[in-house]
């Protein structure tokens, strides 16, 4: 097991590989654009067998994706998301098995959403707005209409 943990006012992300014994290794430093990304996650965005990092940042409204390859996570990817994001979630919300990414955007009473797709990393972002956005957890599935 490995820990990831983002560090709230340093524009970095820090990784410790797991030994498999209750033991780590020294951290590894990867720096973002964001010193204040306020949710974290892991898949695999573009269906390469290789886990990658999801970053939501409120203090620059992106998402950074650092991709992983073989020896770390030297790509790093990003994408605007509204204003002042207060949520992220990672998940195949179509049911296309490509995971899609969703956050909450607090100032703005938006939800952005970003479609997976299998050529390239995400498509072309989709914003619903709201009347107010309460705190919320995004989960469940959008279903897309043609």
């Amino acid at each position: 097991m490995d820990v990831i943990a983002t560090n709230n006012g340093s524009s970095n992300v820090g990784i410790l590989l797991g030994y498999g014994n209750g033991s780590f290794a020294s951290s590894i430093m990867y720096l973002t654009e964001s010193s204040s990304s306020i949710s974290i996650a892991i898949c695999d965005l573009n269906k390469d067998n290789r886990l990658n990092i999801v970053l939501i940042n409120n203090d620059t409204n992106r998402i950074d994706i650092l991709l992983g390859y073989d020896e770390g996570f030297p790509m790093q990817t990003e994408y605007a998301i509204g204003s002042d994001p207060n949520c992220g979630v990672v998940r195949d919300f179509n049911n296309d098995t490509v995971v899609d990414i969703a956050t909450t955007n607090q100032y703005g009473n938006t939800i952005s959403i970003f479609l997976g797709y299998r050529t390239d990393l995400l498509q072309q972002k989709l914003t619903l707005s709201l009347a107010k956005l309460l705190p919320l957890v995004l989960l469940g599935t959008l279903i897309m209409i043609e």
